[in-house]
């Protein structure tokens, strides 16, 4: 998962593993802390700058390509879906006026290498049953195993930052997580939000995480906004709690305790308050992981290696047409009216966004222990509202079943 050393032999986040934690959080929030969630379209986040986790980006691009069955690559036969993804999803951001920072990945935690090491193996198993599935598979498990194949490695990562400069668009190399340093930029003020598909990022206390930023135009899907503090109070949980539920649902740093599931993950928490008294009331049935390093899980979120914010130095500037031509054009086979055009609007989008938004005048003020009172008054009668109305709907399809009858 990173950038320096020995780094391009890790393997990125499994797409299938931080997909379902993303689904586990999101539903309880959705359920338990609505006002946590706001969805809209991607151009209210006009003149906004975002710090966009650069690995798990370029990650998606090359999967959502694979899932189109169209694996792209130059004349040469080198794989392009990353540069094609980044150029064209980071233009769709600027033509919203939105200014993008991207931030890659630096070394893992040393907690982390127990979590790598497994997923090479995973995926020296989906190798060989990919090559197995093309011989005598369905084109389902042909596709299924060649997603979990695919590695951003160092010279991906370093094609992404050579477009980057290309174009114009700044990037940090953080020293460790790109998901932290995302979060440290947003908590100081200089990016509006973190960007990333990875929800660990609230653990590292981003104020806002956006989601689906970076679809495709084509996925027609809204930007999710996902508010911490608005996610805390409708749980009812102080940061240490969030995180300790976060870390039950499963993170980078451990394994889940088998059969304990979202809802029973929440109730716990709830119940106990932290892992530590989870662990005291477990029963027989819940096998916790020998030497399960769920306290250095903590502590690396609490505690995570970044880079100061103050001492991260970045800025916009117009693209360097004839380096971004030679790029894609002369060593990659893109278009070259395509690239022209679509730096020209790059150009022209860049000068055209540093029009400040009208509420970025205003910082709002810390909420009053009444007013959180009240935000948490009102959610509870949301979850309230959304328990009666699924009553009422089961009662119904269950007088339905027994007209039919």
């Amino acid at each position: 998962m990173g950038i320096k050393g020995d780094c391009s032999k890790q393997t990125l986040h499994l797409w299938s593993l931080a997909n379902m934690v993303y689904q586990g959080l999101f539903h309880l929030l959705r359920d338990n802390a609505p006002d946590a969630i706001k969805e809209g379209e991607i151009k209210q986040h006009f003149g906004r700058k975002i710090a966009i986790d650069a690995s798990m980006s370029i990650y998606s691009f090359l999967i959502a390509v694979r899932s189109e069955g169209q694996q792209l690559t130059s004349e040469t036969g080198e794989t392009t879906s990353h540069l094609m993804g980044l150029f064209y999803r980071t233009l769709r951001m600027v033509d919203n006026g939105i200014k993008p920072l991207y931030v890659f990945d630096g070394r893992p935690p040393t907690l982390k290498s127990g979590e790598l090491a497994k997923r090479s193996a995973r995926k020296a198993e989906a190798s060989a049953a990919h090559e197995e599935a093309k011989e005598v598979g369905t084109a389902e498990e042909v596709e299924k195993f060649s997603r979990r194949t695919v590695r951003v490695t160092k010279e991906i990562n370093d094609e992404c930052k050579r477009l980057l400069t290309c174009m114009g668009i700044p990037y940090v190399e953080a020293p460790c997580e790109a998901e932290a340093q995302c979060a440290a930029l947003a908590k100081a003020g200089k990016v509006y939000a973190a960007a990333s598909d990875d929800m660990d990022t609230l653990c590292f206390e981003t104020p806002i995480l956006l989601k689906k930023l970076m679809l495709s135009e084509m996925k027609k899907e809204p930007v999710q906004e996902i508010y911490l503090d608005r996610a805390m109070n409708g749980l009812g949980f102080t940061r240490d709690q969030f995180i300790d539920l976060c870390i039950l649902l499963g993170c980078d740093y451990c394994d889940t305790i088998p059969k304990v599931g979202p809802t029973t993950a929440l109730k716990l928490i709830r119940d106990h308050k932290s892992i530590e008294k989870v662990l005291e009331h477990l029963g027989p049935k819940y096998a916790v992981p020998e030497n399960w390093p769920y306290q250095d899980a903590r502590e690396l979120f609490k505690n995570p290696l970044v880079t100061d914010p103050e001492e991260c130095e970045f800025k916009w500037e117009a693209p360097d047409m004839d380096k971004l031509v030679a790029f894609l054009v002369g060593e990659k086979g893109f278009n070259e009216d395509r690239v022209r055009a679509a730096a020209g609007k790059l150009t022209k989008n860049l000068k055209g966004n540093t029009q400040a938004r009208v509420v970025d005048f205003f910082k709002p003020l810390p909420k009053t222990a009444e007013e959180l009172a009240g935000m948490k008054r009102k959610n509870e009668e949301k979850v309230a509202e959304r328990k009666k109305k699924a009553k009422a709907e089961k009662a119904e399809k269950g007088k339905a079943k027994k007209g039919k009858r």
